[in-house]
């Protein structure tokens, strides 16, 4: 990966790659983009909440739409993966830390 890598980029990565992209980084580094995976996965799962909210209140008169399960999926899909960078970036962290 280059040195010029976007967030979604490290997002749908494997986590071998991800892995690679962390390796040399200091622990600063490690915390701040810890601290920006979990803002974003909060981002993500507003954004999940509010069409489960809106899904919710259409299913009254009709039944979930193909592209909204598909959306649906798409957010559980990407907060998960988000997830896991989250618990990575945690052990390199710890692993750095000075005890």
């Amino acid at each position: 990966m280059s040195n010029h890598t976007e967030l979604g980029q490290l997002i749908d990565c494997t986590e071998e790659e991800f892995k690679e992209y962390c390796k040399d980084k200091d622990v600063g580094y490690l915390s701040s983009f810890h601290n920006l995976m979990v803002q974003t996965y909060n981002e993500v799962q507003k954004l999940k909440d509010e069409l489960v909210s809106h899904i919710a209140k259409q299913s009254k008169n009709r039944e979930q739409t193909p592209e909204e399960k598909s959306t649906l999926e798409g957010l559980y899909s990407k907060m998960l993966r988000i997830e896991q960078r989250v618990f990575i970036l945690r052990d390199l962290i710890k692993s750095r830390s000075i005890s």
